[in-house]
């Protein structure tokens, strides 16, 4: 999902449901058409400038101050109820000179911003003053009317617009606090309806107490290493900012460039966050059916059946400039989506959710037997890009060389992803669990029969390879993609292996050419292609590593998967802040270097933050049993003592649970201080 323009690591970012403020390292938006900096809403910019100078002098900061023409200022923002809110103390210490802040709407679409779509020179939103406040407003292509209220308080001395750009200026005479709110609409409409009177620290007051409830539904995880507490907590507030809100919500994928919905990024990061919070599955799971496609489409790539990929609700979306209304380009989120309706009804311990989207579990599974294998080999597979803006590739690793041979040349399609086959066994699996539940037998048995076909055809094209593993894909012709790269590790998680198979997997990601000493590489150092700082030839992205983690406990390698983990948690907690990003550089670990960063890395990105509770329950060994959870052979992670679960739900119950490592035994003990709620945890300890 890299974007065309390089991402400044900023600490300033903030998102709250639909809306997204991303500012600079002060936390302004300076004045440059060419910049990737705003205020966004449902996938407009609608803010691309918020600047001040002081009788012509842009600040300078100093810690939390900044100084420009004798004054010295404070900077504070919140991003909460459908608007931003800033304040600005100034305190004068020298002549009374005249702040200006400077204000544009541009009110672009981000694939402009991001370079992808030429924008053909347009002017951006023509700014009004009325009164006290300034409008930005502009009608787009897709004939919808887009605005940007901003509301001042006090109401600047003077004010003035020209062109694209809103000027309001304020004298300085000893001391200032200026407020503003900045709320976009759509056709009138806004994401929500604050109370227009919601001043800057009522504004903080709501975002503390919405924030509060965020953490009530989910598992609190206290340690005893600071550090990994920060982990939990920065990677806990993230999943809450990039939750789109409410009961019929879905998880954005990350920030700045991917605050929408992506089918495949949601489904992996609510599948990892289940031990967190349970009901980001249950309702991405129905957003997602929501759009669940009817007919077929070229353009858009939709197919009865078919899971979407990436859904945009701006200009160039609406005007079908793009694709992505929504596109469905992608060919692991159908499989994804029924294998992880069955994660989630396993964890839930219930029948309910599957019962609601039973017809789209069908529908879902039709795909994959039917316009997903256009040969009728058994074999999910895609063409690659058909249209303009469409993918190349369209699994995971979705870059132009995502997918590439040993020596580096790039596969020709249809392309069939080794992964992509061990998504699909799961749905059959989890469909075969669904439908027995519901009292369907002769579907249940269809969906037994469909699994021992794909795993019989399966293990005949896929481990071919001279190594005794399977291919990374098959191409057009059939013939094995024989790299080494990370894919063939999500069948630990997922796929048709045997224990013996199982095992090769897991002796080859644990040698040195993967394991980077901070996680799997996506691609073995052994391999020509290997780039440690590729996007997806080398780096290390936490929820690749986290499912691997998670795949080898789930086959019973529960030291392995502890190794992977520690080395994982070791790498999040050299970030600043705890924060965890999209992807980092493969490079080798060496004595107390932090990870290197990959430059254009999201700087929130879910299923990394998810992966974060994934490696967590790899090491704990948590495991739902029907009628409760069980905790099999838990491990800590590496440095820490002792470390606590509280409001851990699982199916009807919230269970409080505590682990500590008796240092003389070596071994971890695991109390269980209460359990609300129907059901039991049962602990089979053996862990160290």
């Amino acid at each position: 999902m890299g974007g065309t323009r390089t991402v400044p690591l900023t600490s300033g970012l903030q998102k709250e449901g639909e809306l997204l403020y991303y500012p600079d390292a002060g936390g302004w938006i300076p004045e440059d058409p060419a910049g990737a900096f705003g205020l966004y809403f449902l996938d407009m910019r609608h803010l691309s400038c918020l600047d001040l100078a002081v009788d012509g002098d842009r600040p300078v900061a100093s810690g939390s101050l900044m100084h420009a023409g004798g004054a010295v200022m404070h900077w504070e923002t919140t991003v909460t109820a459908g608007r931003l809110f800033c304040r600005l103390q100034v305190h004068s210490v020298g002549p009374a000179g005249e702040l200006c802040l400077t204000l544009q709407g541009d009110l672009r679409d981000v694939f402009e911003v991001r370079g992808v779509y030429a924008s053909g020179g347009r002017r951006g939103g023509n700014p009004r003053w009325l009164g006290g406040a300034c409008r930005f407003r502009r009608r787009g292509r897709d004939g919808v009317d887009r605005r940007t209220l901003v509301r001042f308080s006090p109401s600047p001395d003077r004010c003035e617009a020209d062109g694209t750009r809103a000027r309001a200026y304020f004298r300085l005479a000893g001391g200032l606090v200026v407020d503003l709110s900045v709320q976009p609409e759509v056709e009138g409409r806004t994401c929500e309806r604050a109370p227009s009177q919601m001043d800057f620290p009522a504004a903080i007051a709501e975002r503390r107490r919405r924030e509060a409830v965020w953490d009530r539904a989910c598992t609190a995880v206290n340690c005893s290493d600071d550090a990994l507490n920060s982990v939990f907590a920065r990677a806990r507030r993230d999943l809450g900012d990039l939750w789109s809100g409410g009961g019929h919500g879905i998880l954005h994928a990350g920030a700045p460039w991917f605050a929408a919905p992506f089918g495949r990024d949601a489904l992996i990061a609510t599948w990892a966050a289940l031990p967190l919070n349970p009901d980001l599955a249950a309702a991405t799971l129905r957003f997602l059916a929501r759009y669940q496609g009817r007919r077929s489409d070229l353009a858009t790539e939709e197919e009865p059946g078919k899971i979407l990929h990436e859904l945009r609700r701006g200009e160039l979306a609406g005007a079908h400039l793009v694709p992505h209304h929504p596109y469905y380009g992608s060919v692991d989120a159908t499989p994804l989506w029924a294998a992880v309706l069955g994660e989630a009804s396993r964890w839930w311990q219930s029948a309910d959710l599957a019962s609601e989207l039973v017809g789209n579990l069908g529908a879902a599974l039709a795909w994959c037997a039917g316009p997903a294998d256009p040969d009728a080999d058994g074999l999910i597979e895609y063409r690659g890009r058909r249209t303009a803006l469409g993918l190349v590739h369209e699994g995971w690793k979705d870059s132009w060389d995502g997918v590439i041979r040993p020596d580096g040349t790039v596969p020709e399609g249809p392309i069939a992803l080794v992964e992509v086959q061990g998504y699909h066994y799961g749905a059959l699996v989890a469909a075969a669990e669904i439908y027995t539940a519901l009292g369907r037998i002769a579907e249940a048995a269809n969906a037994r029969r469909a699994a021992r076909s794909l795993a019989r055809r399966f293990h005949a094209s896929f481990w071919t390879t001279p190594a005794g593993l399977p291919a990374m894909a098959l191409d057009g012709r059939k013939h094995p993609v024989a790299t080494a790269a990370s894919n063939f590790g999500h069948l630990l998680a997922t796929g048709p292996l045997t224990s013996e198979q199982a095992r090769a997997i897991a002796d080859r990601l644990l040698q040195p050419d993967f394991l980077s000493g901070w996680g799997i590489r996506t691609l073995a150092a052994s391999e020509g292609p290997y780039d440690p700082g590729s996007y997806h030839n080398g780096s290390v992205w936490p929820h690749d590593t986290a499912l691997i983690a998670f795949g080898l406990r789930r086959r019973g390698a529960a030291d392995a998967a502890a190794l992977v983990a520690d080395q994982l948690f070791d790498a999040l907690r050299m970030f600043p802040g705890g924060r965890i990003p999209e992807l980092f550089s493969g490079t080798p670990r060496v004595g107390t270097d932090p990870p290197l960063p990959y430059p254009n890395a999201c700087v929130v990105q879910a299923w990394s933050s998810a992966g974060v509770y994934l490696s967590l329950r790899a090491l704990l060994g948590l495991a739902p049993t029907g009628h409760g959870l069980a905790v099999l052979a838990p491990r800590l992670p590496r440095g820490v003592d002792e470390l606590s679960l509280r409001g851990l739900r699982f199916g009807a119950a919230r269970a409080t649970l505590r682990f500590v490592r008796r240092a003389a035994q070596g071994q971890i003990d695991c109390e269980v201080q209460e359990v609300d709620g129907p059901g039991e945890v049962r602990v089979a300890p053996g862990g160290r």
